[in-house]
């Protein structure tokens, strides 16, 4: 074995080597292999469920959120168109109210007007009837006459009446 030059022993002792781990140690470094790829995929698998259900899980919180969003904007609508109903049946409130007070202001002024308008004719009939029916007494007396009479009593009561 002199003549065997090292690198053939050396290459002879590395076949062996292979031969031996091949036979020994292949199979179950293969199986462990297999096995951590199959170990491997499965949580691939569980997490690409994962992913999908978390994915699920948000498609579903987006289409809640966007249908709150839809009803708090419809809801903000309806409290719009209520809070303008309110304003307005309030505007229709103030405007009866004015009116109404309008309304008493004005048959108060006109209730005024009317005393006053009755106070000043009695201060006229007060101030000239006296001085009329002196004179038309007067007459009366001087002439003596029914008719006269009859005239001081009429026109009496026709001042009376046109207060």
């Amino acid at each position: 074995m002199k003549n065997i030059p090292d690198s053939v022993l050396l290459f002879a002792n590395f076949l062996i080597l292979l031969l031996l781990f091949i036979k020994y140690a292949a199979g179950p470094l293969i199986d462990f292999l297999k096995g951590r790829k199959k170990k491997n995929s499965e949580e691939f698998a569980d997490l690409e469920m994962k992913r999908k259900t978390i994915l699920g899980e948000i498609n579903d919180i987006n289409k809640a959120l966007n249908q709150k969003q839809s009803d708090m904007e419809s809801t903000r609508e309806h409290l719009i168109k209520q809070a303008e109903k309110k304003l307005f049946d309030n505007i229709k409130e103030a405007e009866n109210e004015s009116n109404m007070i309008l309304g008493r202001v004005k048959h108060n002024t006109e209730n005024r007007i009317i005393q006053e308008k009755e106070k000043l004719y009695k201060e006229i009939r007060s101030e000239i009837l006296p001085e009329s029916k002196a004179k038309t007494y007067g007459k009366v007396s001087a002439d003596k006459s029914d008719y006269n009479n009859v005239m001081i009593d009429e026109t009496s009561k026709s001042l009376e009446k046109t207060h």
